[in-house]
């Protein structure tokens, strides 16, 4: 017990000044966002309301994949097993996903912060086996909370992603230092996993891979290349057979699709790479270092970049595009700072992080109101109350929200979607940004619009706001006012309204 107390005292002792400010600002940071996962704000970010939404539709019809260019629209552009595990935990705790949508934010936020704790040791774990000697991963550790998204803390797939991508790294570079066949076989099994979790791990797998069998050019890993092509085709088949074609066309239809107002993409790409313009400029420097994996992991991290910010060049992008890109860089650095002395890796650590926290978008990391969140409370309490009202009148019949925050109280009701078909519609109301997606899919659209023309879909439920009004107005002329409902409208279809048109 002695010999404890003195580990743990001298272990303080040992701690910098720096560190402890460190430590006084992840904690802080960190009880904020545990304090966000209790929020009744229904977008955090990254419309978490849609993962939501899929977890009560799988829980209530026992499917969430449909074709996207028929009735209801549902274009669902995420691999499933992030939601088969949320309504695996639905039916465990007998939830009901329609009355006790708050539940499902808690239980979703709550299993993204405890997936930051360790993707946080898996980080150190990748340090301590690349880097021995380094003793500043306090530090490290708030430069990763810096660049993480506020994305990661949400109800989405992106926590999960994220945790079995650092798994992939971590057994993946056991093996490289190891040579042990077991630490390669994880690493695939977690590369895999995280696949079924979000499918565009796949496409940083594939380059992780490719660089290191050009850089290596060693026969294991040409061998190991193609036991990972057989693998993921056996995945992909799986996956195919599991849940049908529409997975797939879902998929193609979400990934063909690029932003007609690239200025708005530009802009998320000039923040991704300001905000980490040292690290690429180390690993720009390790590409030209004498270390075989130095050098392969700087090519790597930089082909991530690239990677990452032309995604971001398709609608509804965002800077959690850049997850995979932010850990191979953080890696980069480390061992960058291998090569330099103690005062170099104190002042770089130290000046970048001031840089971080100069950027004034990382204030809503920790910003918190007790007096919104009351509102919000008041106004989600508010919603599902009106929602039990509208519910009486629009029953059985098909019903559109041309803002979607309003799905989560109405995944029972018989909901047409579509809004990938006119993105510019939605992201108007919501962002007040139209963000246009250019397809080539012209008759999908035409049909669409038909359905609002013809009486299949019979009802409106929209904000009563002038934006809203406006589009009524616009697009959805034979609409007229059936009842109001505080802040919201209920439109229905008139018949006679269309046939003077």
């Amino acid at each position: 017990m002695q010999e404890l107390k003195q580990h743990v005292y001298t272990t303080i002792k040992s701690v910098k000044f720096a560190e402890w400010i460190c430590i006084f600002i992840i904690a802080f940071i960190l009880l904020i966002r545990i304090a966000y996962i209790f929020s009744y704000d229904t977008d955090l970010e990254g419309m978490e309301m849609i993962s939501v939404h899929i977890t009560q539709l799988l829980h209530l019809k026992s499917h969430m994949y449909s074709n996207p260019s028929q009735f209801p629209y549902l274009l669902l552009a995420y691999t499933p097993l992030y939601y088969y595990l949320m309504n695996f935990i639905m039916s465990i705790f007998s939830i009901d996903v329609i009355n006790d949508t708050h539940t499902i934010y808690i239980i979703g936020r709550s299993l993204s912060f405890l997936l930051f704790v360790f993707v946080s040791y898996g980080i150190y774990a990748i340090i301590k086996q690349i880097h021995h000697g380094y003793r500043h991963f306090i530090l490290l550790l708030l430069l990763f909370i810096l660049l993480l998204p506020k994305h990661f803390y949400t109800v989405r797939p992106d926590s999960f992603k994220v945790f079995f991508f650092t798994l992939f790294l971590l057994f993946h570079v056991k093996y490289l230092f190891s040579n042990k066949t077991s630490y390669f076989w994880l690493s695939l099994f977690s590369l895999i996993t995280g696949i079924y979790f979000k499918h565009d791990l796949l496409l940083y797998g594939f380059i992780y891979y490719a660089v290191f069998f050009l850089s290596y050019r060693n026969k294991k890993y040409i061998y190991a290349g193609f036991i990972i092509l057989i693998v993921l085709l056996i995945s992909v088949y799986w996956m195919y057979i599991s849940t049908g074609i529409n997975l797939f066309v879902d998929l193609l239809v979400y990934n063909i699709q690029y932003n007609s107002g690239l200025h708005t993409s530009f802009l998320f790409i000039a923040f991704n790479l300001i905000r980490t313009s040292l690290l690429i400029l180390l690993s720009l420097k390790n590409i030209f270092s004498k270390d075989k994996f130095t050098r392969t992991i700087a090519i790597t991290s930089i082909c991530f970049v690239a990677a990452s910010n032309v995604s971001m060049l398709r609608v509804g992008s965002n800077i959690n595009y850049t997850y995979e890109s932010v850990l191979l860089l953080l890696i980069s650095a480390v061992l960058f700072l291998k090569k330099t002395d103690f005062q170099y890796n104190v002042f770089f650590t130290t000046a970048y992080l001031l840089f971080l926290l100069a950027l004034p978008i990382n204030y809503y990391l920790y910003r918190y109101s007790f007096k919104e969140e009351s509102q919000k409370k008041a106004l989600y309490d508010e919603h599902l109350r009106v929602s039990k009202e509208i519910k009486k009148i629009i029953k059985e019949d098909v019903v559109f929200f041309p803002n979607m925050k309003y799905m989560i109280f109405f995944s029972d009701c018989n909901i047409i979607y579509g809004y990938d078909w006119h993105y510019d519609r939605f992201s108007d109301l919501y962002y007040n940004v139209k963000l246009k997606p250019k397809f080539l899919i012209n008759d999908i659209i035409r049909n669409y619009d038909n359905a609002f023309k013809t009486g299949t879909v019979k009802y409106l439920v929209i904000d009563n706001e002038p934006k809203s009004l406006k589009q009524i107005e616009d697009f959805y002329p034979v609409f007229k006012k059936e009842a109001s409902f505080d802040s919201l409208l209920l439109y229905e279809y008139s018949s006679n309204t269309a046939n003077s048109k």
